[in-house]
């Protein structure tokens, strides 16, 4: 039984490729994701002026 090299680097090579860009785009999703969380923190609490005040 022989191997083919050729096949194997092909195979893995894209296998390494596909892992740097699913790398790639979780980090981007994750950076969108902490930007969207902050910005949901920085609004301001509304009150309602009809409640009475103790």
């Amino acid at each position: 039984m022989q191997i083919d090299y050729t096949v194997v680097a092909i195979v893995a090579t894209l296998a390494l490729l596909v892992i740097f860009l699913l790398v790639r785009k979780n980090m981007k999703d994750e950076k969108q994701f902490e930007s969207d969380l902050n910005q949901q923190g920085t609004q301001p609490e509304k009150h309602d002026r009809d409640e009475k005040r103790m």
